[in-house]
């Protein structure tokens, strides 16, 4: 008998598009979402009971990051980056690898295309933003150690439901980029020591729809005083409220923007569950959380997968607004100031060689291809982040790959 089973080799199948499925008509039904709004897409739900919640995997497992990446391909059919990321071999492929790497110890593929896709792609998108972590946590580290500080901004602005995502957008960068751009800033950049800034932009959705945000972590070449940021603050607060007016947006001063001082990496957030200051910047995009300021996309792709047609309308919104959106920008010269080489998304994503890696298993065209049949592919690596050769090996034959 073979030395696993369902309670240890865990499986997930996306039930296929039955021929009466809903058309994403994302943008011109988007009002039609509001909870109770009576619209054509509600309406066309209420009329028969809600499927049974589909079962996913454990979300610590590879085969749940490969469900959620199979969710986010039903969902945009037309996107074929994202169709043949680590499904495809490269063209200079023979075989598609299974490795097994010592220093993070797990297991891998390589020989397969990626997409580089930080918004729509979950397995992507995890990779790229633990790069730019890792990139952040490094000049962090550097500005502390030479006596500078860190303190975070965030915008935002109001939004309620119906409100078009990609316009809330345009309006909370563009408010952004003018609060910084004046002659009574450069005079706040002297005074705060001012030396640059790493932008992260997250999405959540509510109750009043889709909330935008901006986190901005602000490096400077000493502590500010306590009053100077306060200072600081309530003149941003003035302008950047302005200038969201300016461009037909609506925000308050008591929360369209924040300054948190004593920012410190490490210390901010909650550190007992490993979420600390780089993690809120650089991974706010793989969130997956449902709490009281809303659904990550994160999460609205994985109640998607659950069955919930809703949920994958709002996530596709999401992923067609934010497509060309950069992830992390960086002021100019900043990451030059810390020796950080400039690594595209698309290389991050690329990038997953583990140094001191062995291979587990080599898979020919016809072996990859039953293992894409049976959507195995998540279930493989979770099978091969033991390392051992000979249990794969096993495991391939029980599921008739091999």
């Amino acid at each position: 008998m073979i030395p696993f089973g369902a309670d240890t080799v865990q499986t997930f199948r996306v039930a296929e598009a039955s021929g009466g499925a809903e058309k994403l008509e994302a943008e011109r039904q988007l009002s039609a979402l509001d909870a109770g709004s009576g619209g054509p897409f509600l309406g066309r739900i209420a009329k028969s009971s809600p499927p049974p919640p589909k079962w996913l995997p454990d979300r610590s497992s590879a085969a749940y990051r490969f469900a959620l990446q199979d969710e986010a391909k039903k969902l945009l059919p037309d996107q074929l980056r994202l169709a043949y990321c680590l499904r495809v071999r490269h063209a200079l492929a023979a075989a598609v690898d299974v490795r097994w790497g010592a220093e993070k110890l797990r297991a891998y593929y390589m020989g397969l295309q990626t997409c580089g896709s930080v918004w729509q792609c979950p397995i992507c998108a995890g990779k790229i933003s633990e790069r730019r972590r890792l990139e952040l946590t490094t000049a962090l580290d550097q500005l502390l150690r030479a006596g500078g500080a860190a303190f975070m901004v965030t915008f935002t602005l109001s939004h309620q439901q119906g409100d078009d995502l990609a316009l809330l957008l345009q309006v909370l960068k563009g408010a952004y980029s003018s609060t910084f751009k004046s002659k009574v800033f450069e005079k706040w950049r002297e005074r705060l020591g001012w030396i640059g800034t790493v932008r992260g932009l997250e999405v959540t959705h509510g109750g009043n729809g889709y909330h935008p945000h901006l986190h901005v972590l602000c490096f400077a070449d000493h502590r500010p005083s306590d009053s100077d940021l306060a200072c600081f603050a309530s003149w941003a607060r003035k302008k950047y409220v302005r200038a969201v007016v300016r461009r037909g947006g609506y925000a308050d001063e008591l929360h369209g923007l924040n300054v948190l001082l004593d920012v410190e990496d490490g210390s901010y957030l909650d550190k007992d569950a490993g979420w600390n200051l780089s993690h809120e910047i650089a991974k706010a995009n793989v969130k997956n959380s449902k709490g009281k300021d809303g659904r990550s996309m994160n999460r609205l792709l994985h109640e998607s997968a659950e069955g919930d047609q809703r949920a994958g309308v709002l996530w596709s919104i999401y992923a067609v607004a934010l497509r060309g959106q950069k992830h992390l920008v960086w002021s100019q010269g900043l990451k030059d100031r810390y020796l950080l080489g400039d690594v595209s998304d698309g290389e991050a994503a690329a990038a997953d060689i583990d140094t001191g890696s062995w291979l587990l298993a080599s898979l020919s065209h016809e072996e990859w291809f039953a293992v894409r049949r049976l959507r195995l592919r998540g279930e493989v690596l979770d099978v091969a982040a033991h390392g051992c050769k000979e249990t794969l090996r096993m495991y391939l034959e029980y599921k008739g790959v091999l």
